[in-house]
Protein backbone atom coordinates (compact mmCIF):
# COMPACT_ATOMS: atom_id res chain seq x y z
CA UNK A 1 0.00 0.00 0.00
CA UNK A 2 1.22 3.53 -0.62
CA UNK A 3 2.39 5.33 2.49
CA UNK A 4 3.11 9.06 2.88
CA UNK A 5 6.62 10.23 2.15
CA UNK A 6 8.20 12.91 4.34
CA UNK A 7 9.05 16.27 2.79
CA UNK A 8 9.53 17.06 -0.87
CA UNK A 9 13.24 17.23 -1.68
CA UNK A 10 14.22 19.15 -4.77
CA UNK A 11 11.68 21.95 -4.49
CA UNK A 12 9.16 20.72 -7.08
CA UNK A 13 6.00 22.73 -7.72
CA UNK A 14 3.32 22.46 -5.01
CA UNK A 15 1.22 19.33 -5.08
CA UNK A 16 -2.29 19.52 -6.45
CA UNK A 17 -3.90 17.37 -3.76
CA UNK A 18 -3.00 17.06 -0.07
CA UNK A 19 0.12 15.04 0.54
CA UNK A 20 -1.67 12.76 3.00
CA UNK A 21 -3.76 11.04 0.32
CA UNK A 22 -3.57 7.39 1.34
CA UNK A 23 -4.91 3.96 0.41
CA UNK A 24 -7.17 1.43 2.07
CA UNK A 25 -7.03 -2.14 0.74
CA UNK A 26 -10.61 -3.36 0.52
CA UNK A 27 -9.83 -6.71 -1.11
CA UNK A 28 -6.91 -9.13 -0.88
CA UNK A 29 -6.74 -11.69 -3.68
CA UNK A 30 -6.35 -15.24 -2.31
CA UNK A 31 -4.61 -16.49 -5.48
CA UNK A 32 -4.23 -19.93 -7.04
CA UNK A 33 -7.58 -21.22 -8.39
CA UNK A 34 -9.09 -17.79 -7.71
CA UNK A 35 -6.58 -16.20 -10.06
CA UNK A 36 -3.21 -14.46 -9.90
CA UNK A 37 -1.75 -11.20 -11.26
CA UNK A 38 -4.80 -8.89 -11.38
CA UNK A 39 -5.12 -6.64 -14.42
CA UNK A 40 -5.88 -3.00 -13.50
CA UNK A 41 -9.39 -1.78 -14.11
CA UNK A 42 -12.82 -2.84 -12.86
CA UNK A 43 -16.24 -2.59 -14.48
CA UNK A 44 -19.59 -2.79 -12.71
CA UNK A 45 -23.16 -3.96 -13.24
CA UNK A 46 -26.43 -2.45 -12.03
CA UNK A 47 -26.25 -4.46 -8.77
CA UNK A 48 -22.96 -2.89 -7.64
CA UNK A 49 -21.01 -6.03 -8.46
CA UNK A 50 -17.51 -5.47 -9.88
CA UNK A 51 -15.80 -7.49 -12.62
CA UNK A 52 -12.16 -7.83 -13.60
CA UNK A 53 -9.60 -10.21 -15.06
CA UNK A 54 -6.42 -11.88 -13.84
CA UNK A 55 -3.58 -12.96 -16.10
CA UNK A 56 -2.82 -16.29 -14.44
CA UNK A 57 -4.21 -18.86 -12.01
CA UNK A 58 -7.60 -20.47 -12.31
CA UNK A 59 -7.70 -23.80 -14.11
CA UNK A 60 -4.52 -25.70 -13.10
CA UNK A 61 -4.88 -27.96 -16.15
CA UNK A 62 -4.33 -24.95 -18.42
CA UNK A 63 -0.83 -23.50 -18.48
CA UNK A 64 1.50 -21.64 -20.78
CA UNK A 65 5.30 -21.50 -20.82
CA UNK A 66 5.15 -17.89 -19.63
CA UNK A 67 2.52 -18.44 -16.93
CA UNK A 68 2.52 -22.08 -15.79
CA UNK A 69 -0.01 -21.56 -12.96
CA UNK A 70 -3.17 -21.47 -15.02
CA UNK A 71 -4.40 -19.34 -17.93
CA UNK A 72 -6.23 -16.66 -15.98
CA UNK A 73 -9.80 -15.87 -14.96
CA UNK A 74 -12.66 -13.41 -15.22
CA UNK A 75 -13.85 -12.73 -11.67
CA UNK A 76 -16.79 -11.08 -9.95
CA UNK A 77 -16.67 -9.17 -6.68
CA UNK A 78 -20.09 -9.28 -5.05
CA UNK A 79 -20.77 -6.31 -2.81
CA UNK A 80 -21.48 -7.47 0.76
CA UNK A 81 -21.48 -4.20 2.71
CA UNK A 82 -19.31 -1.13 3.07
CA UNK A 83 -15.94 -1.93 1.50
CA UNK A 84 -16.44 -5.69 1.80
CA UNK A 85 -16.63 -7.87 -1.31
CA UNK A 86 -16.72 -11.60 -1.95
CA UNK A 87 -14.87 -13.04 -4.97
CA UNK A 88 -16.21 -15.68 -7.32
CA UNK A 89 -14.93 -16.97 -10.66
CA UNK A 90 -17.14 -16.21 -13.63
CA UNK A 91 -14.88 -17.88 -16.18
CA UNK A 92 -11.57 -19.75 -15.98
CA UNK A 93 -9.69 -19.71 -19.28
CA UNK A 94 -8.88 -23.13 -20.65
CA UNK A 95 -6.61 -22.36 -23.60
CA UNK A 96 -8.92 -23.19 -26.47
CA UNK A 97 -11.19 -20.33 -25.37
CA UNK A 98 -8.25 -18.00 -24.76
CA UNK A 99 -5.45 -17.64 -22.22
CA UNK A 100 -3.75 -14.93 -20.19
CA UNK A 101 -5.96 -11.81 -20.47
CA UNK A 102 -3.87 -8.64 -20.11
CA UNK A 103 -6.31 -5.76 -20.65
CA UNK A 104 -9.30 -4.54 -18.63
CA UNK A 105 -12.90 -5.31 -19.53
CA UNK A 106 -14.84 -2.78 -21.62
CA UNK A 107 -18.50 -2.25 -22.46
CA UNK A 108 -21.59 -1.72 -20.34
CA UNK A 109 -25.26 -2.61 -19.77
CA UNK A 110 -24.22 -5.96 -18.35
CA UNK A 111 -22.24 -7.10 -21.41
CA UNK A 112 -18.48 -6.86 -21.10
CA UNK A 113 -15.75 -7.37 -23.69
CA UNK A 114 -12.10 -8.26 -23.36
CA UNK A 115 -9.08 -9.89 -24.95
CA UNK A 116 -6.89 -12.84 -24.08
CA UNK A 117 -3.38 -12.49 -25.44
CA UNK A 118 -2.88 -16.15 -26.30
CA UNK A 119 -4.92 -19.30 -26.79
CA UNK A 120 -7.97 -19.58 -29.00
CA UNK A 121 -8.47 -21.79 -32.04
CA UNK A 122 -5.28 -20.52 -33.68
CA UNK A 123 -3.25 -20.01 -30.52
CA UNK A 124 -2.83 -16.28 -31.25
CA UNK A 125 -5.39 -14.86 -28.80
CA UNK A 126 -9.09 -14.00 -28.77
CA UNK A 127 -11.66 -11.27 -28.27
CA UNK A 128 -14.48 -12.40 -26.00
CA UNK A 129 -17.83 -11.27 -24.58
CA UNK A 130 -19.25 -11.96 -21.14
CA UNK A 131 -22.91 -11.45 -20.16
CA UNK A 132 -23.02 -10.60 -16.46
CA UNK A 133 -26.57 -11.80 -15.70
CA UNK A 134 -26.14 -15.28 -17.19
CA UNK A 135 -22.34 -15.60 -16.79
CA UNK A 136 -22.25 -16.62 -20.47
CA UNK A 137 -18.76 -16.46 -22.01
CA UNK A 138 -18.41 -16.33 -25.79
CA UNK A 139 -15.41 -16.07 -28.11
CA UNK A 140 -16.13 -13.42 -30.74
CA UNK A 141 -12.91 -13.82 -32.74
CA UNK A 142 -9.85 -16.07 -32.67
CA UNK A 143 -6.78 -14.47 -34.25
CA UNK A 144 -4.84 -16.46 -36.82
CA UNK A 145 -1.64 -14.41 -37.12
CA UNK A 146 0.40 -14.20 -40.28
CA UNK A 147 -0.03 -11.45 -42.86
CA UNK A 148 -3.83 -11.71 -43.05
CA UNK A 149 -4.62 -11.29 -39.37
CA UNK A 150 -3.19 -9.99 -36.12
CA UNK A 151 -1.75 -11.94 -33.21
CA UNK A 152 -1.36 -11.32 -29.48
CA UNK A 153 -4.24 -8.86 -28.83
CA UNK A 154 -3.35 -6.55 -25.97
CA UNK A 155 -4.31 -3.13 -24.67
CA UNK A 156 -7.65 -1.47 -24.09
CA UNK A 157 -10.67 -2.04 -26.34
CA UNK A 158 -12.96 0.74 -27.51
CA UNK A 159 -16.68 -0.08 -27.91
CA UNK A 160 -18.72 2.32 -30.05
CA UNK A 161 -22.45 3.10 -29.77
CA UNK A 162 -23.28 0.38 -32.32
CA UNK A 163 -21.44 -2.31 -30.36
CA UNK A 164 -18.48 -2.49 -32.76
CA UNK A 165 -15.15 -3.24 -31.06
CA UNK A 166 -11.77 -1.66 -31.84
CA UNK A 167 -8.35 -2.73 -30.58
CA UNK A 168 -4.77 -3.63 -31.40
CA UNK A 169 -2.63 -6.72 -31.72
CA UNK A 170 1.03 -6.49 -30.83
CA UNK A 171 2.07 -8.90 -33.60
CA UNK A 172 0.78 -10.30 -36.88
CA UNK A 173 -0.18 -8.34 -39.98
CA UNK A 174 3.10 -8.74 -41.83
CA UNK A 175 5.67 -5.97 -42.20
CA UNK A 176 9.41 -6.14 -41.62
CA UNK A 177 9.19 -7.42 -38.02
CA UNK A 178 9.62 -11.04 -37.05
CA UNK A 179 6.15 -12.39 -36.28
CA UNK A 180 4.51 -9.31 -37.80
CA UNK A 181 4.52 -5.66 -36.73
CA UNK A 182 0.99 -5.53 -35.29
CA UNK A 183 -2.43 -4.35 -36.38
CA UNK A 184 -5.38 -2.11 -35.56
CA UNK A 185 -8.60 -4.11 -35.93
CA UNK A 186 -12.36 -3.67 -35.80
CA UNK A 187 -14.95 -6.33 -34.99
CA UNK A 188 -18.07 -5.25 -36.87
CA UNK A 189 -21.27 -6.27 -35.14
CA UNK A 190 -24.23 -7.69 -37.08
CA UNK A 191 -26.90 -8.93 -34.69
CA UNK A 192 -25.15 -11.45 -32.45
CA UNK A 193 -22.30 -12.06 -34.91
CA UNK A 194 -19.02 -10.22 -35.38
CA UNK A 195 -16.80 -10.00 -38.44
CA UNK A 196 -13.20 -8.84 -38.17
CA UNK A 197 -11.80 -6.07 -40.34
CA UNK A 198 -8.09 -5.25 -40.17
CA UNK A 199 -7.98 -1.46 -40.34
CA UNK A 200 -4.20 -1.11 -40.46
CA UNK A 201 -1.11 -3.30 -40.65
CA UNK A 202 2.05 -1.69 -39.28
CA UNK A 203 5.10 -1.91 -41.48
CA UNK A 204 7.89 -1.50 -38.93
CA UNK A 205 10.78 0.93 -39.16
CA UNK A 206 9.63 4.58 -39.37
CA UNK A 207 5.98 3.45 -39.49
CA UNK A 208 6.21 1.97 -35.97
CA UNK A 209 5.53 -1.49 -34.61
CA UNK A 210 4.03 -3.29 -31.61
CA UNK A 211 0.97 -1.15 -30.80
CA UNK A 212 0.87 -2.45 -27.24
CA UNK A 213 -1.60 -0.17 -25.49
CA UNK A 214 -4.83 -0.44 -27.47
CA UNK A 215 -6.78 2.53 -28.81
CA UNK A 216 -8.56 5.66 -27.62
CA UNK A 217 -11.34 7.42 -29.55
CA UNK A 218 -12.01 11.09 -30.36
CA UNK A 219 -14.32 12.57 -33.00
CA UNK A 220 -14.29 9.70 -35.45
CA UNK A 221 -10.60 8.79 -35.15
CA UNK A 222 -8.68 6.17 -33.21
CA UNK A 223 -5.47 7.11 -31.40
CA UNK A 224 -2.73 4.83 -30.12
CA UNK A 225 0.97 4.26 -29.68
CA UNK A 226 3.66 1.84 -30.74
CA UNK A 227 6.47 0.76 -28.46
CA UNK A 228 9.04 0.61 -31.24
CA UNK A 229 9.72 2.10 -34.65
CA UNK A 230 9.69 5.75 -35.63
CA UNK A 231 13.02 7.48 -35.01
CA UNK A 232 16.06 5.23 -35.19
CA UNK A 233 17.87 6.96 -32.31
CA UNK A 234 16.83 4.11 -29.98
CA UNK A 235 17.40 0.40 -30.29
CA UNK A 236 14.56 -0.82 -32.56
CA UNK A 237 13.16 2.73 -32.70
CA UNK A 238 11.83 4.92 -29.86
CA UNK A 239 8.10 4.51 -30.53
CA UNK A 240 5.31 6.61 -32.05
CA UNK A 241 1.88 8.16 -31.50
CA UNK A 242 -0.54 7.51 -34.38
CA UNK A 243 -4.04 8.32 -35.59
CA UNK A 244 -6.33 6.10 -37.67
CA UNK A 245 -8.92 8.32 -39.39
CA UNK A 246 -12.53 7.47 -40.33
CA UNK A 247 -11.36 6.11 -43.71
CA UNK A 248 -8.69 3.96 -41.97
CA UNK A 249 -5.93 6.26 -43.22
CA UNK A 250 -3.02 6.18 -40.75
CA UNK A 251 -0.90 9.17 -39.75
CA UNK A 252 2.09 9.26 -37.41
CA UNK A 253 1.49 12.25 -35.15
CA UNK A 254 4.81 11.99 -33.32
CA UNK A 255 7.95 9.86 -33.30
CA UNK A 256 9.84 9.85 -30.01
CA UNK A 257 13.53 10.68 -30.21
CA UNK A 258 14.94 9.01 -27.11
CA UNK A 259 16.97 10.67 -24.33
CA UNK A 260 15.18 13.91 -23.31
CA UNK A 261 12.58 13.26 -26.02
CA UNK A 262 11.28 10.07 -24.38
CA UNK A 263 11.29 6.46 -25.53
CA UNK A 264 8.95 3.44 -25.59
CA UNK A 265 5.23 3.74 -24.79
CA UNK A 266 3.47 0.75 -23.23
CA UNK A 267 0.50 2.50 -21.58
CA UNK A 268 -2.79 3.78 -23.05
CA UNK A 269 -3.47 7.41 -23.97
CA UNK A 270 -5.90 9.73 -22.24
CA UNK A 271 -7.76 12.10 -24.61
CA UNK A 272 -9.22 15.31 -23.17
CA UNK A 273 -12.35 17.06 -24.55
CA UNK A 274 -10.18 19.23 -26.82
CA UNK A 275 -8.44 16.26 -28.43
CA UNK A 276 -5.13 16.61 -26.59
CA UNK A 277 -3.40 13.28 -25.95
CA UNK A 278 -1.67 12.53 -22.65
CA UNK A 279 0.67 9.61 -22.15
CA UNK A 280 3.83 8.18 -20.64
CA UNK A 281 7.11 6.90 -22.01
CA UNK A 282 8.72 4.14 -20.01
CA UNK A 283 12.25 5.38 -20.72
CA UNK A 284 13.93 8.57 -21.84
CA UNK A 285 13.48 11.86 -20.04
CA UNK A 286 16.27 12.42 -17.52
CA UNK A 287 19.18 10.32 -18.81
CA UNK A 288 21.00 10.56 -15.48
CA UNK A 289 18.30 8.27 -14.03
CA UNK A 290 18.92 4.63 -14.87
CA UNK A 291 17.24 1.27 -14.28
CA UNK A 292 19.32 -1.88 -14.69
CA UNK A 293 18.58 -3.86 -17.86
CA UNK A 294 16.27 -1.12 -19.20
CA UNK A 295 15.83 -0.83 -22.97
CA UNK A 296 17.12 2.76 -22.98
CA UNK A 297 18.54 5.37 -20.58
CA UNK A 298 16.15 7.48 -18.56
CA UNK A 299 13.37 6.64 -16.11
CA UNK A 300 10.46 7.79 -18.23
CA UNK A 301 8.42 10.88 -18.96
CA UNK A 302 4.93 12.35 -19.29
CA UNK A 303 4.02 13.92 -22.64
CA UNK A 304 1.20 15.88 -24.30
CA UNK A 305 0.46 15.61 -28.03
CA UNK A 306 -1.74 18.39 -29.43
CA UNK A 307 -4.27 17.59 -32.19
CA UNK A 308 -1.89 19.05 -34.80
CA UNK A 309 0.93 16.75 -33.65
CA UNK A 310 2.88 19.29 -31.60
CA UNK A 311 4.40 17.32 -28.73
CA UNK A 312 5.88 18.41 -25.43
CA UNK A 313 7.58 16.42 -22.68
CA UNK A 314 6.06 17.97 -19.55
CA UNK A 315 7.73 15.84 -16.88
CA UNK A 316 10.85 13.67 -16.66
CA UNK A 317 10.98 11.10 -13.85
CA UNK A 318 14.10 11.32 -11.70
CA UNK A 319 14.02 8.03 -9.78
CA UNK A 320 14.25 7.71 -6.02
CA UNK A 321 11.59 9.73 -4.22
CA UNK A 322 10.10 10.92 -7.53
CA UNK A 323 9.49 7.52 -9.11
CA UNK A 324 10.76 5.70 -12.20
CA UNK A 325 9.26 3.91 -15.22
CA UNK A 326 5.56 4.73 -15.56
CA UNK A 327 3.77 2.22 -17.77
CA UNK A 328 0.14 1.86 -16.67
CA UNK A 329 -1.41 5.03 -18.09
CA UNK A 330 -2.84 8.26 -16.72
CA UNK A 331 -6.28 8.42 -15.09
CA UNK A 332 -8.38 11.60 -15.19
CA UNK A 333 -10.27 12.34 -11.98
CA UNK A 334 -11.75 15.69 -10.88
CA UNK A 335 -9.60 17.76 -13.26
CA UNK A 336 -6.34 16.07 -12.24
CA UNK A 337 -4.32 13.24 -13.84
CA UNK A 338 -3.21 10.38 -11.60
CA UNK A 339 -0.68 7.65 -12.28
CA UNK A 340 1.89 5.27 -10.83
CA UNK A 341 5.45 4.17 -11.50
CA UNK A 342 6.84 0.65 -11.25
CA UNK A 343 9.90 1.74 -9.28
CA UNK A 344 11.15 4.49 -6.99
CA UNK A 345 9.68 5.79 -3.76
CA UNK A 346 10.78 3.79 -0.74
CA UNK A 347 14.29 2.47 -0.19
CA UNK A 348 13.15 -1.14 -0.43
CA UNK A 349 14.61 -3.16 -3.29
CA UNK A 350 11.72 -4.67 -5.25
CA UNK A 351 13.70 -6.01 -8.18
CA UNK A 352 17.21 -6.36 -9.59
CA UNK A 353 18.73 -2.93 -10.05
CA UNK A 354 15.37 -1.29 -9.39
CA UNK A 355 15.25 0.39 -5.99
CA UNK A 356 11.81 1.17 -4.68
CA UNK A 357 8.43 -0.48 -5.21
CA UNK A 358 6.76 2.39 -7.06
CA UNK A 359 4.88 5.57 -6.26
CA UNK A 360 1.48 7.17 -6.86
CA UNK A 361 1.56 10.68 -8.33
CA UNK A 362 -0.64 13.40 -9.81
CA UNK A 363 -0.12 16.17 -12.35
CA UNK A 364 -2.27 18.93 -13.85
CA UNK A 365 -3.73 18.84 -17.36
CA UNK A 366 -1.36 21.69 -18.22
CA UNK A 367 1.59 19.48 -17.29
CA UNK A 368 2.37 21.52 -14.18
CA UNK A 369 2.21 20.74 -10.47
CA UNK A 370 3.65 17.21 -10.42
CA UNK A 371 3.31 15.79 -6.92
CA UNK A 372 4.15 12.50 -5.21
CA UNK A 373 1.19 11.10 -3.26
CA UNK A 374 2.90 8.16 -1.61
CA UNK A 375 5.22 5.20 -1.99
CA UNK A 376 4.45 1.50 -2.15
CA UNK A 377 6.08 -0.93 0.26
CA UNK A 378 7.65 -4.31 -0.39
CA UNK A 379 5.33 -7.21 -1.15
CA UNK A 380 4.67 -9.76 1.58
CA UNK A 381 6.26 -12.53 -0.47
CA UNK A 382 8.82 -10.35 -2.24
CA UNK A 383 8.89 -8.91 -5.72
CA UNK A 384 7.60 -5.71 -7.28
CA UNK A 385 4.06 -4.66 -6.50
CA UNK A 386 3.36 -3.11 -9.92
CA UNK A 387 0.88 -0.52 -8.63
CA UNK A 388 -1.81 0.95 -10.86
CA UNK A 389 -4.56 3.57 -10.42
CA UNK A 390 -7.86 3.68 -12.29
CA UNK A 391 -11.23 5.40 -12.05
CA UNK A 392 -14.05 3.00 -11.20
CA UNK A 393 -17.12 4.51 -12.89
CA UNK A 394 -19.70 2.62 -10.84
CA UNK A 395 -18.33 3.93 -7.52
CA UNK A 396 -16.93 7.21 -8.92
CA UNK A 397 -13.78 6.62 -6.90
CA UNK A 398 -10.08 6.28 -7.50
CA UNK A 399 -9.14 2.65 -7.09
CA UNK A 400 -6.02 0.68 -7.82
CA UNK A 401 -4.49 -2.77 -7.89
CA UNK A 402 -1.18 -4.30 -6.96
CA UNK A 403 -0.08 -7.47 -8.72
CA UNK A 404 1.45 -8.94 -5.57
CA UNK A 405 1.60 -8.22 -1.87
CA UNK A 406 -1.33 -7.91 0.49
CA UNK A 407 -2.58 -10.46 3.03
CA UNK A 408 -1.93 -13.52 0.87
CA UNK A 409 0.81 -12.18 -1.40
CA UNK A 410 -1.30 -12.30 -4.59
CA UNK A 411 -2.20 -8.63 -4.87
CA UNK A 412 -4.85 -6.22 -3.66
CA UNK A 413 -7.51 -3.76 -4.72
CA UNK A 414 -7.27 -0.45 -2.90
CA UNK A 415 -9.18 2.80 -2.61
CA UNK A 416 -7.45 6.18 -2.55
CA UNK A 417 -8.73 8.55 0.13
CA UNK A 418 -7.91 12.19 0.98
Amino acid sequence: MPVPLPGNPGGLAPKIVPHHLHAIAFFNFPGKKMGEAPVPGLIGDSSDNLYGVMKAGGNPACATAELPKGCGVVYQLTHVNGLQYRQSIVHAFGGRDGANPSSPLAGGNGVFYGTATSGGAGGHGVVFALTAATKRYRVLHSFTGGVADGAFPIGQLYVDSNGNLFGTTALGGGGTCGGGCGTVFELVRSGKSYAEKVLYRFKGGPDGWEPWAGVSFFKGSLYGTTIYGGAASCKQGCGTVFRIGPTAAKKTLHAFSGAAGGAYVRSPLYVDPSGNLYGETQNGGDSSCAIAAADAPGCGSIFIVRPDGRTKIVHAFRGGYYGAQPNTGLTFYKNVLYGTTSYGGSAADCGPGAPGCGIAFNIGLNGLGYGVIGAFTAARKGGALNPTIFHCAITDELNGTTSSGGKYGYGTIFKLLP
